[in-house]
């Protein structure tokens, strides 16, 4: 039997993202930072490729990483951004998040939920460079006061390689 409130939960982890990808994609860069707890972690590990196999990613794997930032780090990125120093993103990327397959499940904590979902983000940079990132996120959701916030989010790229320099939040 389906709990009434774990669907409405679901509804809203899903508004969740959908608001996180109306900001990012709009330039709202501190609205987003205000959607994340005071000790959050972002990573984005490597997917390891071995005489042409690509590995899925796995836990119990040490890895390199693309991405692995703390709230300091990320306020870095945020303020690059926002000054038009980050090389990679002058002029800034118009870009479209799609988050779909959203997959609300308990965790470990009472206040707290594991939420899983695909994104896929197309970047257009200088009018004609079109990337797209596809990728599998896993997210701790963490409830502060009456919203939700993101307290953990792990980015598995679907790809081994990267195409162009990763100068955006997936």
């Amino acid at each position: 039997m389906i709990d009434a409130s774990m669907i409405d939960t679901q509804r809203q982890i899903e508004q969740f993202f959908y608001r996180e990808a109306r900001f990012l994609d709009s330039y709202r860069y501190r609205d987003w930072f205000a959607l994340l707890t005071e000790d959050i972690r972002y990573r984005i590990p490597t997917i390891e490729s071995v005489y042409g196999q690509v590995d899925r990613y796995r836990e119990d794997t040490p890895c390199a990483v693309y991405v692995d930032d703390d709230r300091m780090l990320i306020e870095m990125r945020l303020i690059q951004l926002e000054s038009g120093v980050q090389h990679s993103e002058t002029p800034a990327s118009v870009t479209q998040r799609i988050v779909t397959n959203v997959l609300v499940e308990p965790a470990d904590l009472e206040n707290e939920l594991m939420a899983y979902s695909n994104i896929q983000t197309t970047q257009v940079r200088h009018g004609d460079m079109e990337t797209i990132w596809r990728a599998r996120r896993e997210d701790r959701m963490r409830r502060v006061g009456d919203q939700w916030l993101l307290a953990e989010r792990k980015v598995i790229l679907l790809s081994p390689v990267l195409p162009r320099t990763l100068g955006i939040f997936l």
